[in-house]
């Protein structure tokens, strides 16, 4: 399988089994299991092959009706409670931090 493949061919297959794992529309971990393939190894395909997704995803909110209420970040296990007048800074480096790992 995966582990007798040159380097290309290992991307290639990943490449193809991330995207299938797109296109099924379910969370990563019940298609690996779905799939026999262990979490961890999926995941850590997932960020060689796409490094930056994290980054690259920042999106501005204003919710104009809404005084004290936090905005609450979920990426996966992770959670980010954001509070009005929170420092964008700090956010954008956890956020570079947390994609790094």
């Amino acid at each position: 399988m995966a582990e007798e493949m040159g380097k290309l061919e290992k991307e290639e297959y990943w490449s193809d089994r991330l995207k299938e794992w797109k296109e099924s529309g379910i969370g990563l971990e019940t298609w690996c299991k779905q799939h026999n393939y262990t979490y961890y190894k999926v995941r850590y395909w997932k960020r060689k092959l796409f490094p930056s997704r994290l980054r690259e995803s920042f999106l501005e909110i204003k919710d104009e009706n809404s005084e004290s209420n936090p905005v609450l970040l979920c990426v996966g296990d992770i959670q980010i409670r954001v509070e009005r007048g929170f420092n964008p800074d700090l956010l954008r480096q956890v956020l570079q931090t947390l994609g790094a790992l």
